[in-house]
């Protein structure tokens, strides 16, 4: 074998026909199942069936679109008519029988950790700490699109000498919770932060705390399925998590993602404790409000989340009230009062204004924002302008030139904009999120293969794997057919509150749609054990079904690896740069031109050199002024190469590519400063060294530093 496949070991995974596999052994089952049915009670093959056919024919019509059919939307809706239908008659017909397998006892208690199902943690806990450590540090070859503004918020603090107490302590606020600022986040920023401050800073350090959080994550998915719906259902999950894309991407990515999604399951773990138990312990309350205000400092997506566990506590509370559970009334009580006291905390903090922000990207406040308002009515939406059509037949609104079109050339003021105005933008807001939605979603919106899928943004990824995808609606249909029950429940109103709501957005990707997953991964696990309990009723032995299972395992830990095990390859400009600043021994001031994902690399690289000698501290050239220099000279600022001489009187500077900046260094000579041609690899720069012309500056101004 090659090493460069030995290397990647996704160049050797994407060979494998996985879709191929899994319809194959899809097959098998169904028929092992039947021929093993037709030998048992007709009564249990009759129910089955439907369940049988349905994943079937599902798995095939994924098969059949990968293979290039199923091309249209008309044959795609049949298809899943068809297989809605099945399952809908597999539940009807199966409806009597009580709780499925994927469905539990619900018993009081959670159910022993038997062999069986210990041996499936244990697996999944080893395949995911195979999958998050695999070349960690290196598997990027700079950084992340989005851990560049997290190193650069890092860098500021560190700049500033905020001290590790004082940073965790800014984390309590509520903040726009962004991806890109997920170093203000407390169970991410907050600990990454202190270690790069005493272990120092690298893109190991940047991602290790992500690491951790998806490593956990996976225990928290079995210990939240596996106290609600039982341990087969449990053991899945943590299969089913640990080999998810997005649990492990989020993993492997410096920001919060994956600390959010931790959170909001441990937040859903103790909620669950005070719904399942009539005389819970006093902590339970106040450690799950303690919980869910956790969830509520990360990724702001979460936060909806935190919301819906609050709101279904509320027939538990109910029902305490009129039964008198007085014990059940302390917990809650204790949950109230740690709840309360987070409002006004945020309050007197000011964070309550960003608890639902959204960084004003979301339909509500667009529509506040004339510039917002214009852009959306200015695009030519066709489905638009036949429902527009068709609401002014039936008289529903007035015909006649949206506000855009009636002021072409002036700005637009809120009072112009009418009722039908807001619905023409809201319209085409979705216009454009529906179908993204649909992309990320649907088993038949085929997703190119990459070798750098997993480093665009938002990467292209589903939250859930296709070929699994009648499995994930199996599930999804039981907590459906069972919505009353809280632990359904919740997993429907929380995939609604992760989806609805960016439909409403600029765009819907990953990133937005994140904490969908969880739900989408305890669905799929619930149909895998239905549908396992399904032929183990037609009289399949328990090691053929485990056989079965096994193999699927198999083809989920080919599908992820082929899309996450990937290494990056770039033109190594970042380490050039780096590499030339370590000729200076002093102060060095580094503007570069190139991608910001590798100038996040040069800065940790700089933040390091600084943490270790901070007579030799390393910082970026402001952005402005590495722009400013990098334009044609008629445009520049009157006062640029004064602020560029200031940087010169405190530390050397390096610029580069040398081509960009050349203009900008001959009028620097033009001055009497030295500049020399340095060459690393195949990139030239210029390293103009620390020398006073005229009257210096005593200090480097903080504008002219990042």
């Amino acid at each position: 074998m090659s090493a460069n496949v030995l290397g990647e070991p996704a160049a050797l995974l994407a060979r494998v026909p996985v879709v191929d596999l899994v319809l194959l052994v899809v097959v098998i089952g169904a028929v092992i199942s039947i021929v093993r049915g037709l030998g048992g009670p007709r009564r249990d093959l009759t129910r089955l069936t439907p369940l049988i056919l349905a994943l079937v024919a599902a798995t095939t019509a994924v098969w059949a679109r990968t293979h290039g059919g199923l091309t249209t939307l008309g044959p795609q809706l049949g298809v899943m008519a068809v297989v809605v239908t099945l399952l809908v008659v597999h539940l009807a017909l199966d409806h009597r029988r009580g709780f499925g397998a994927a469905e539990g006892a619900h018993p009081a208690e959670p159910s022993p950790l038997r062999p069986p199902w210990r041996t499936c943690l244990v697996v999944a806990l080893l395949l995911t700490g195979a999958l998050l450590t695999w070349r960690l540090a290196t598997f990027a070859s700079s950084t992340l699109v989005w851990e560049s503004p997290v190193t650069e918020g890092f860098g500021q603090s560190f700049y500033a000498d905020v001290g590790p107490a004082t940073y965790a302590a800014r984390t309590l606020a509520w903040n726009e919770g962004l991806v890109s600022n997920g170093q203000e986040t407390l169970l991410y920023g907050a600990p990454t932060y202190t270690l790069m401050r005493w272990g120092g800073f690298s893109t190991l350090s940047l991602r290790v705390f992500a690491t951790l959080a998806a490593a956990l994550l996976v225990v928290a998915l079995w210990a939240f399925v596996h106290r609600h719906f039982g341990p087969a259902a449990g053991a899945a999950t943590a299969l089913v998590g640990a080999l998810n894309t997005y649990v492990v991407l989020y993993g492997k990515y410096g920001t919060s993602l994956a600390a959010t999604l931790l959170l909001c399951v441990v937040a859903a773990l103790a909620t669950g404790r005070l719904v399942r138990a009539e005389a819970p312990a006093l902590w339970i309350g106040p450690v799950a409000g303690l919980a869910l205000f956790l969830a509520t400092l990360h990724y702001s997506p979460g936060r909806l989340v935190a919301l819906v566990l609050v709101l279904s506590l509320l027939p538990s509370l109910v029902v305490a009230f009129r039964r008198r559970l007085w014990r059940s009334l302390a917990a809650f009580a204790g949950l109230g009062v740690v709840i309360a006291g987070v409002v006004v905390a945020q309050f007197a903090l000011g964070g309550q204004r960003f608890f639902l922000h959204a960084r004003g990207e979301q339909l509500f406040t667009m529509l506040k924002q004339p510039d917002y308002i214009r852009d959306y009515l200015t695009r030519e939406v066709p489905a638009f302008n036949a429902l527009k059509a068709w609401a002014v037949g039936i008289g529903l609104f007035p015909d006649g030139p949206n506000a855009a079109q009636r002021n072409p050339d002036r700005q637009l003021t809120l009072d112009q904009v009418s009722t039908a105005d807001r619905f023409e933008v809201a319209f085409k807001v979705l216009a454009v999120t529906v179908p993204q939605l649909d992309r990320l979603l649907s088993p038949f919106e085929l997703i190119e293969s990459s070798d750098q899928r997993i480093f665009d943004d938002p990467p292209p990824i589903k939250p859930y794997f296709a070929p699994f995808a009648v499995f994930t609606l199996l599930g999804a249909a039981l907590s459906l057919r069972r919505f009353r029950e809280w632990r359904h429940a919740v997993l429907l109103a929380w995939f609604g509150v992760s989806v609805a709501p960016v439909l409403l957005t600029t765009r819907l990707d990953a990133h937005r749609i994140v904490v969908s997953v969880v739900p989408l991964i305890v669905w799929t696990a619930l149909g895998v054990v239905e549908a396992g309990g399904a032929v183990g009723r037609l009289g399949v032995s328990r090691r053929v079904r485990a056989a079965l299972g096994w193999v699927l395992a198999a083809l989920l830990l080919v599908g992820t690896g082929s899309v996450v095990l990937r290494q990056e390859v770039d033109g190594g400009e970042q380490r050039r740069v780096l590499a030339a600043t370590q000729q200076v021994p002093g102060p060095v001031v580094v503007g570069a031109l190139i991608d910001h994902r590798q100038r996040a690399w040069i800065e940790l690289g700089l933040l390091e050199r600084t943490r270790r000698n901070e007579g030799a501290e390393g910082h970026m050239l402001d952005a402005g002024l590495r722009e400013d220099l990098a334009h044609p000279e008629e445009s520049w600022p009157t006062d640029l190469l004064d602020r560029v001489q200031s940087v010169c009187a405190n530390a050397t500077l390096i610029l580069a590519p040398e081509e960009v900046y050349r203009t900008a260094v001959d009028r620097l000579r033009s001055r009497g400063l030295q500049a020399r041609e340095l060459r690393e690899g195949d990139l030239s720069m210029w390293l103009i060294p620390r020398q006073t012309i005229g009257t210096p500056a005593t200090s480097t101004s903080a504008s002219t530093l990042r």
